[in-house]
Parts: C-alpha cells; sequence; structure tokens
C-alpha cells in the first residue's frame, strides 16, 4: 500500500518530462474512485521534474 511521503516510480512515461523509471515523492493521496496521488517528480540531482496527479497503475512503491 502506497502512502503519504513514499518513494515510487514512474512504470510507465506520464509526460515528456517524466518517463519510466522516473522517481518521486508522494504528496498527496486522493482515496476517492479512483485512487489517485499526488507526486513530484525528480532527476538524479533531485530537482523537480514536474508535480502529477497519477493513478494507482502508473506507479509502483520502492523497496
Amino acid at each position: 500500500m502506497i502512502k503519504k511521503y513514499d518513494i515510487v516510480k514512474a512504470i510507465k512515461t506520464l509526460n515528456d518530462k517524466v518517463f519510466e523509471g522516473c522517481k518521486g515523492t508522494v504528496l498527496i493521496i486522493y482515496p476517492d474512485f479512483p485512487l489517485a496521488f499526488e507526486v513530484e517528480f525528480v532527476d538524479e540531482m533531485n530537482e523537480t521534474l514536474d508535480v502529477l496527479t497519477v493513478k494507482a497503475d502508473d506507479i509502483v512503491k520502492m523497496e
């Protein structure tokens, strides 16, 4: 289960800045159907690429 502040990665390309494998932090959880998350995606230097609202099947929690 993904929780607030979990580190996640995109499992597919989400836009022209956030590609498959990009890491991000969950900022907000929208529990209504369908479940969605506000995620800040960052690059290798931890610079913000984009903040997106994504569906549960767009991301996976990093272990």
